[in-house]
């Protein structure tokens, strides 16, 4: 007790500045605290900084090289052929559908627009790969989604078309 009074504390000031110390960091936390909740809550209802219209935002992904080497593999184009410009779209009408269009190039297939569209559920070297449109059909041998039950029963060619990703996977092609 005689040392506390030496240095001129008392015993009973220690709770008190320690009080004061815990109230000023909670009160520092809490600001930040409004801080981030006000930041997160302005991107979200769209300040001037945030992205508005999809168009700003690119789905387009590159598609990985083992799955084009693998689209490759699978195709039938007389006198040989290939895909080239393919990117990857995630569907966000299913949980695991990504659809991959690309460029087909090879005898017959001079001309600019000849996009196929495959369907894979996965996007490591497991994935399931199928045909989602009559060029991928008709140049390759991936079976046509349609002809499979991994979409459900009685999915159509029309109801794939509409599907999101399937245009704005062959919109990235010709916009490369």
């Amino acid at each position: 007790m005689e040392q506390g009074r030496q240095s001129g504390l008392n015993v009973s000031d220690k709770p008190k500045h320690v009080s004061i110390l815990a109230t000023l960091v909670s009160l520092v936390g809490v600001i930040l605290l409004v801080v981030f909740i006000f930041n997160v809550s302005e991107e979200i209802s769209g300040g001037s900084q945030a992205v508005t219209s999809q168009e700003e935002v690119s789905r387009c992904t590159q598609a990985p090289d083992f799955l084009v080497q693998r689209l490759n593999e699978g195709l039938n184009i007389n006198g040989g052929g290939s895909i080239v410009d393919v990117y990857v779209v995630k569907s966000s009408d299913f949980d695991s559908v990504y659809f991959v269009s690309g460029e087909l190039q090879g005898a017959g297939l001079e001309a600019k627009g000849d996009i196929a569209t495959f369907l894979t559920n996965r996007l490591d070297a497991t994935g399931a790969t199928f045909s989602a449109d009559n060029i991928a059909t008709e140049f390759s041998d991936w079976p046509n989604i349609t002809t499979t039950t991994l979409l459900g029963e009685g999915f159509t060619v029309g109801m794939m078309m509409s599907s999101d990703g399937f245009q704005e996977s062959q919109k990235c092609v010709t916009d490369a």
